[in-house]
Formats: C-alpha cells, structure tokens, sequence
C-alpha cells in the first residue's frame, strides 16, 4: 500500500470514530427533477410550498419518524414527505428533517420536485401523489471497499440476511416498517439494516426491497493488481451513508462489516486477523470517494463490474 493510500485509509478510520451532530452532517446526495417543471417566485405553486414546508417546522408530535403533507389542489397542490432511520430519536430526527428542508431549497430553489439524503433521512416534495407510490427513482450509489477472503461465506450470509429482513420490515405496521439484524461467519460480523416508508402495503414494500437489494448487492468478486493482495470486494449499494448503505425513495438498506476480537493465544485466529486486517467498519461519503478516485477518473479505474464501474 502507497503512502497516499494508508494516509486516506488512516483518515478513515479516524473519522469513522467520531461523533459528528446532526447539524453537523452534510447531505449525502439530492436530486434537483426537471420532471415537473419550475415554478416562478410569486407563483401559487410557491406560495402552497411554502405552506407546506413551514408545516414540517411547526409539527414535533410524530414519533414514528414518518411526516407527510400536502397543501394547495390541482396542478399547483404541493406533496412532501420525510422519513427518518427508524433507530434515530425523535429529536435528531426533526433537526434533520429541518436540515433537509433549508437545505433542498437552497439546491433547488425553482424546480417543482426534489430530493435530499442525510445519513438520518430522507426529504422530498413534488406536485405529484406520492403517499403510498413505491418509487425506486431516483437512486444513488455508494460503496465501500474490503478485503474478504471466503466470499462465498461471505455472499450466502449476505444474502440470507436480507432476505430474513425484508420479510420482517415489510410486515411491519403502519407505525413502521423497519428491521435490523447481523450475521456471522468466520472472523466476520455483518450488520444490516432495511426500512420501508410506512404507508407502503406489505406486498409493495417487500417487492420494493427485493428488487432494491437485488440491484444493490452484485456478486462479489475478486480482481488482480500488481499493486495490491487479497481479494478485493465491491459492495455497490443504492443511496446513503454508513459503512454501506441503501436509501432510495421506499427504502434503507445498511450493510456494516465489523472484525470481532480475536484470542490471540490461538494461532489459527492469529493467522485470521492477518487475513482480513483490512475488513473493518469503514465510513465513506460520496464526496469522498469521488475525492480519492479522482472524480472517477480513467486512471484511477480497476475494470468493470455487472453494477458498474470498480475503482481504486
């Protein structure tokens, strides 16, 4: 590993570790539609927005982590919805959802429709029905970067683990649709978390998932660099921000790859923890990423995956 490298990965592990506020945190992505239209200053679609979100400012009663309004009728009726991670509090999850709203329209002060991330939530409105709509667009990627040494171990705890959760999440009520879980193989803990809006029916919110997870979990593989050991794994997921982690519109999907202590009076576990010393809980940002990829370029490209390109 370069210099360079361990610097950054040193830098990682520091900041994964730290505690950062809610009004700390910077948006993980947002998406400014053209799908809709724009609005004027002085339009009623404005004015009916502007309603809207001074509703999220005054309303602290919902403790499920879910708001959802509308205000105005016809072409010029204004829709917004928020959820929060079901494992925030409810006074984190209100300073994010406010976070949100400041932020999005700052981002896109004109457009009719748009979206913003944060690590604890999810804010979007449009002038289209939303409540109880799965939407799966738009969506964004991040990923993290480790080395595992028995991927098929690896993909089959995965995978189970998922597939246990959606079944949980998806019938929960309408006070929450929300599962977490973990699960073990050798020297490795998995940790997952998925969440559905709750005014999803059970049918919509499992089918919603599936095909979020399916898209968002490729099959690992491994790939060879004169620079590099190991075998590196790809994890490429849908939208926001903890080791790994999921959020399109209908769904948060969280992966997280913990290393449990190990006797060292053991000389096999020993020779594990050499094995994947790389595998810890690591925490990257988009900004990050496209930081250390050097926005994405060609340079710094490792090959082509089924979910996309693989960089270094």
């Amino acid at each position: 590993m370069d210099l360079p490298w361990l610097f950054l990965f040193s830098s990682l592990t520091t900041a994964f570790f730290v505690t950062v506020t809610v009004a700390q945190q910077e948006p993980l992505n947002h998406f400014c539609s053209d799908h809709s239209g724009n609005f004027t200053r002085n339009s009623t679609y404005k004015t009916n927005l502007d309603r809207l979100l001074s509703s999220f400012t005054l309303n602290t009663s919902n403790e499920n982590g879910f708001y959802n309004f509308s205000s105005g009728q016809g072409s010029n009726i204004a829709n917004a919805l928020a959820l929060c991670r079901g494992d925030v509090n409810s006074s984190d999850c209100f300073t994010c959802i406010n976070n949100a709203n400041d932020e999005l329209r700052n981002r896109c002060p004109y457009q009719r429709e748009a979206i913003i991330w944060y690590d604890y939530c999810m804010f979007r409105y449009t002038n289209r029905t939303i409540l109880g709509v799965a939407e799966t667009s738009p969506r964004f990627y991040m990923w993290n970067l480790n080395n595992v040494t028995n991927v098929d171990a690896f993909n089959q705890a995965v995978s189970s683990l998922m597939d246990n959760l959606t079944n949980i999440a998806s019938t929960g009520t309408s006070l929450g649709k929300f599962a977490t879980g973990s699960a073990r193989i050798p020297f490795l803990t998995i940790y997952a978390l998925v969440q559905c809006t709750p005014d999803l029916e059970d049918t919509v919110c499992k089918s919603c998932m599936s095909q979020a997870i399916g898209e968002s979990i490729p099959t690992f593989f491994s790939h060879n660099n004169s620079n590099s050991s190991g075998t590196t794994i790809i994890i490429s997921i849908s939208a926001a921000a903890f080791a790994l982690l999921l959020i399109s519109i209908c769904i948060f999907v969280i992966l997280r790859l913990r290393k449990p202590k190990l006797k060292p009076q053991k000389h096999e576990a020993t020779e594990a923890v050499d094995e994947i010393s790389t595998v810890e809980s690591l925490q990257y940002d988009f900004n990050t990423i496209r930081a250390a990829t050097d926005h994405f370029s060609n340079g710094n490209k490792l090959g082509q995956g089924g979910f996309g390109a693989v960089y270094k």
